[in-house]
């Protein structure tokens, strides 16, 4: 049973982490060298795939990022409710939340203000940090630094972070090996210095992404549950800082999911989404997930030298603990895993907890789980290097540490060496990501957020990440949204947008929060924006006013109204019947227009927050004195100026049987039933049932 070295002497553990810090700085710097001759003009992009796709993603990535990173440093206060999809409440939860990539490109957006050169140092960072944190791990496990140093570089510099610069979020499990660390270090019969790294780093990963997030919790779980089974008698010592470690974590937690799930109550959004996971034969050579080869030979050798028997450390070998904490990250990121010589497959064990652990069911690459086995791969891969160094000269170990780096940088970067692993040959180039010159100063100067740029085009992701490059300048909201699902508020601003230049509008739009208007004339189709802009212009108002220009950009300025009353007293009572239409009456729901006003004298804007309220609809066959009345949910209009009117389309509850004749449907508040705010009537031309 070999026995592993004392611990080192603190001026080897300073060395040692120093030149690991500059070797991994300079791995990360090879990574991203396209971008290195301009970081502050271009971003590192994917030749092959969807390359528009991968450019839109990145613009919304940069925005989301280094507009958190801004408001951490200027604004904490307001890090959850300002961004895009404005002026929807925490709108951040449509998508993934990315502030711990907004607290890893804060230093950069602190020293230089710039949204480009912030974004590449983060894309840096999230290279070198969980090369450094796996080096810390493992050389505290191994005591040996070339060990170490190629573990925290088959880690970093891993294929799957390297090849996907656009969403750095979802490899963001980079305080993982920390959280090992000081897991096992409490196994050891260390104190509180343990117990604040765990909590730091599991606080850490919430900030990250929920996909990330699962293989932290999943690797920490079984490796924690392991070290326990194999040394029950410290089970009371560990288990107490363990429970304080996560103290933090589940008020970070609650601090960033419970908008999520808020979200998913109130509107009915993040849900129904297939699930992705992988095949098996993905894993394989030249499949899609390969986890690369020198890797994989080096995790063999270490398990392989782990059949002669452990290597003694105060809390064990911990190799068949990380073996197992990363087949659970496999068998989770897989559809089925298959039970060698039966027919029995079984599913991942994540699919399973879809509609029982909240929020699952809104994950879609739930796949990305395998980062974790991916982690514990590089732990293994230490063990690996230590079985061929073993006692040979230090010149030896410098050749053959030299050799595995070479092998591990050319299977990862190389374009000609890529495809005899991956299957394919990610070309990476650099583009022009940012905005220079005038218009950077113009945007900044002249663009005050929040931001409502048009043409809106709902869903049109080029248009919305085009905006979005807009804000990673002006720094504020915007009504602009690119997300994993869409905001259910975007088509109610766009109705209210459709009708500038009218004062109406304007004070609408100025009461839910809008400051400018920007005109994009290179969104609109054929030649609509010479005619928008010259009706913008022939109707400006002191509500609605040309205040800037830049080439063909123009920005109108909205001041705020002088009188508006966020309650809903201000919708009028309304007595007026307008026509819906015609529908069929056979379905269950009906999506009908109603016409709202707002009472004279203050322009209502919608009580916060925004969300669908319970409201009543009453429906009555005209010519009988027969009613229905069923609740919904519903949202009411954003904003009215006072005493104008505007339409709103709600899907109503219909009544069981509906035969043909002419109906009224009348919509109160469930807290005030006999307030009647608007009523439709409409045709049914046949029977229903």
């Amino acid at each position: 049973m070999p026995a592993l070295p004392p611990p080192p002497p603190a001026r080897t553990w300073i060395v040692a982490l120093l030149v690991a810090a500059v070797f991994y700085f300079g791995a990360a710097l090879l990574a991203v060298l396209p971008v290195l001759p301009a970081p502050s003009r271009l971003l590192l992009g994917l030749e092959s795939g969807p390359r528009n796709l991968d450019r839109t993603d990145q613009q919304m990535v940069m925005a989301t990022i280094t507009g958190n990173a801004r408001r951490l440093l200027e604004r904490p206060a307001v890090l959850q409710e300002e961004g895009q999809c404005f002026p929807l409440p925490k709108a951040y939860a449509l998508g993934e939340h990315m502030f711990g990539e907004g607290l890893l490109a804060a230093p950069a957006w602190w020293a230089t203000r710039d949204p480009v050169f912030s974004f590449n140092s983060m894309l840096v960072l999230r290279l070198w940090i969980p090369a450094m944190a796996m080096f810390a791990f493992v050389f505290h496990i191994l005591r040996n630094p070339w060990a170490a140093l190629l573990s925290g570089l088959l880690y970093g510099i891993h294929h799957y972070r390297v090849t996907d610069p656009v969403h750095s979020f979802v490899h963001g499990e980079m305080w993982l090996p920390l959280g090992l660390l000081c897991v096992h270090r409490l196994f050891e019969g260390g104190r509180w210095w343990p117990v604040i790294g765990l909590s730091l780093a599991v606080s850490l990963s919430i900030l990250e992404s929920l996909y990330p997030l699962l293989a932290v919790v999943i690797v920490l779980s079984v490796y924690s549950a392991f070290l326990a089974a194999k040394f029950p008698g410290r089970v009371p010592h560990v288990a107490g800082h363990i429970a304080a470690a996560l103290v933090l974590p589940v008020l970070v937690a609650w601090w960033v999911f419970a908008p999520y799930l808020a979200l998913k109550d109130s509107w009915g959004v993040l849900q129904g989404i297939q699930p992705l996971f992988a095949n098996l034969i993905d894993y394989l050579p030249r499949g899609h997930y390969f986890p690369g080869a020198v890797l994989l030979v080096l995790a063999t050798l270490g398990l392989a030298d782990r059949v002669r028997g452990p290597r003694r450390t105060a809390a064990g070998d911990p190799r068949m603990a990380i073996l197992a904490a990363g087949f659970a990250c496999f068998w989770s990121s897989i559809y089925t895993l298959p039970v060698p010589f039966t027919d029995v497959r079984l599913p991942s064990p994540l699919s399973l907890g879809i509609g029982i652990v909240p929020g699952l069911d809104s994950a879609r690459s739930l796949i990305l789980v395998k980062i974790g086995f991916i982690s514990s791969l590089a732990v293994l891969a230490g063990y690996g290097v230590l079985v061929l160094i073993g006692k040979r000269t230090t010149r030896t170990r410098a050749a053959l540490f030299g050799l595995l780096t070479t092998a591990a940088l050319l299977e990862t970067l190389h374009p000609a060496v890529q495809p005899l692993f991956y299957g394919h040959r990610p070309q990476f180039e650099a583009y022009e990501g940012g905005i220079v010159g005038p218009y950077r100063s113009f945007i900044e100067r002249e663009v005050v957020p929040p931001v409502l740029d048009i043409p809106i085009r709902v869903g049109h992701l080029a248009t919305q990440a085009h905006y979005l490059q807009w804000a990673s300048y002006h720094g504020g909201s915007t009504a602009a949204c690119y997300n994993s699902f869409p905001s259910p508020v975007q088509q109610a601003t766009a109705e209210i947008a459709a009708r500038l230049p009218a004062p109406e509008a304007a004070r609408a739009l100025g009461a839910i929060g809008f400051t400018s208007v920007v005109l994009h004339p290179e969104w609109f189709d054929d030649d609509r924006a010479t005619a928008t802009l010259a009706r913008f212009a022939a109707g400006s108002t002191e509500d609605f006013s040309q205040s800037a220009r830049a080439g063909q950009h123009v920005v109108f300025r909205i001041p705020p109204p002088t009188q508006v009353d966020r309650s809903f007293d201000a919708l009028s009572t309304s007595a007026r019947v307008d026509s819906g239409g015609t529908i069929d009456g056979a379905g269950p729901t009906a999506e009908i227009p109603f016409f709202f006003t707002a009472r004279a004298g203050a322009t209502y804007r919608h009580p916060d927050p925004i969300e669908p309220a319970t409201l009543v609809v009453t429906w009555r066959r005209e010519g009988t004195d027969a009613t229905w009345r069923e609740e919904f949910r519903g949202l009411l209009p954003l904003a009215i100026a006072g005493g104008d009117q505007t339409r709103r389309r709600l899907d109503v509850p219909l009544p069981p049987t509906m035969l043909a004749g002419t109906y009224t449907a009348t919509i109160a508040r469930s807290a005030e039933p006999r307030r009647t705010l608007a009523t439709t009537r409409v045709v049914v031309p046949g029977a229903g049932g």
